[in-house]
Formats: structure tokens, C-alpha cells, sequence
């Protein structure tokens, strides 16, 4: 059964109006009950998670935290807000509806929901957690050492992480400052191991085209050099993983 494609092309010509129907409603419940009720729950876990993890290792140099100015205040904690949550179901919609019901659009769902937690956290707190990161960028290798060939994927995680860190090195010699955080070099290994060594072009200048067009609005209307670069990873990886990229749809 081959799945629609989110954009309009000849192939909504050739889907009967009944497989496509399904397919869209089921891509609509999943995306529901994803977006909805799972991203808040796992968002409430990871940042608890995050905050206990802080707090014991600031113990450890004996520093205490007030109640009152907790690391992950308890009304930011899980608080993804309505747009975020519909985020979630688009996103889940799309990928369900662009590649069919299989085993890999539904981890490939996992992965994007992963990266909705990625950009709540980042956008309040400037991380990106080893404890999502990690773990998805194995799941990625393992399900494709199960599948597939995983040497393309095993060398995209490893170019992922070396290719940008030999470039912050390069601006560090130049600049003498950073340019860019550590966590990021391990989200381009997580997409490396989950789209291969030949979408890592791709995802770079998506990523770079995404993240500067941040980072101008973010100095124009707040006056900040630090931007959350998680929702540069997650459009970078949305776009490599579209079927149907956006300037095929009239060809």
C-alpha cells in the first residue's frame, strides 16, 4: 500500500479516495493521542528527570537550591502550551500519512516526538539532553543493523558528530570563541544514524539556513547572540525525511 504524499502531486491521481481515507484517519488518531496525551507526559518525566540530575550534581559541589528558585520551576515543568501539542499531531500526521503505516513511520514518529521534547527544553533551557539524544541516536543504529546495511548509518552518526566539531574548531581558532554547543553535535550524530551518511549534506544546510534565520530574528526583536537551536534539528530532519520535497510538487 503506498502512502500519499502531504504535498499535491500525480500520485493523489492514483490513490483511491477509500485507502486514502484510512490512511488519513488513522494518521489523525495517532497524531492525537501522540501530540496530545504522550509529548506532555514523557515532556513532564524528561524535565523532572533534568531537574533531580542538576540538583544532585550541585550538591555534590555544595550548592544548595532554594525551593523558591528551583532549576525547573514546577509551572514550566512539562508545560509544552497548545501550539506545541499541535505541533506534535502535525508532525506525527505527516510522517504517517507521507510514508504509509510500517515500522519505520511509526519509530520515525517516535523520532520527531523526541525532537518536539528537544525543543521544549531547549527553548526554556538552552539543552539538549544526553538522556533523549542518546538513546534515540541507538534506537536509529539498531533498527537499521536489524533492517538495513547500518554501515551508511553507522558512518553518518560518526561524520554527523566530527564534521561539525572540526568546524567549531576552525571558527574557535578564528574567533576565539564558541560557536556552537556540544549537544548539537550529538543531535546531528542521532540524525546521521537515523537517515545515513548521504542526507548528512542535507541536514547541514537546512540546519545552518534554519538556524540563521533564527538567530537574525532573535537579535532584531530580543537582542540575544544565544539561540535554541533544536527546532533548526527538527525542520532539518523533517525535511530529509519527506518523500515529496516541497520543490518537487509542480514537477
Amino acid at each position: 500500500m503506498s502512502a500519499p504524499a502531504i504535498f499535491l502531486n500525480k500520485r493523489h491521481l492514483q490513490i483511491p479516495m477509500n485507502e486514502f481515507t484510512t490512511q488519513a484517519t488513522f494518521a489523525s488518531v495517532v497524531a492525537a493521542i501522540l501530540g496530545f496525551v504522550a509529548i506532555p507526559l514523557l515532556s513532564r518525566f524528561f524535565t523532572s528527570q533534568l531537574r533531580k540530575e542538576w540538583e544532585r550534581q550541585l550538591h555534590e559541589f555544595g550548592i544548595e537550591v532554594e525551593p523558591h528558585n528551583q532549576l525547573f520551576n514546577n509551572r514550566e515543568l512539562g508545560n509544552l502550551g497548545i501550539f506545541t501539542a499541535l505541533g506534535s499531531a502535525l508532525l506525527v500526521f505527516c510522517v504517517t500519512l507521507q510514508l504509509g503505516i510500517t515500522n519505520f513511520s511509526l519509530l520515525l514518529c517516535f523520532y520527531f516526538l523526541s525532537h518536539i521534547l528537544l525543543v521544549t527544553i531547549n527553548t526554556q533551557y538552552q539543552l539538549l539532553p544526553d538522556m533523549i539524544v542518546i538513546p534515540i541516536m541507538w534506537l536509529g543504529l539498531i533498527y537499521h543493523a536489524l533492517y538495513h546495511d547500518p554501515r551508511n548509518f553507522v558512518m553518518g552518526a560518526v561524520l554527523g558528530y566530527v564534521i561539525p566539531y572540526c568546524l567549531l574548531w576552525i571558527y574557535r581558532m578564528i574567533k576565539g570563541e564558541e560557536g556552537m554547543g556540544h549537544g548539537d553535535f550529538k543531535a546531528f550524530a542521532m540524525a546521521g544514524a537515523w537517515f545515513g551518511a548521504s542526507s548528512l549534506l542535507e541536514i547541514f544546510v537546512i540546519f545552518y539556513l534554519v538556524a540563521f534565520a533564527i538567530a537574525i530574528s532573535e537579535m532584531a526583536i530580543r537582542k540575544k547572540t544565544s539561540i535554541p537551536s533544536a527546532i533548526a534539528h527538527l525542520i532539518a530532519s523533517f525535511y530529509v525525511a519527506l518523500p515529496t520535497k516541497p520543490f518537487e510538487i509542480f514537477g
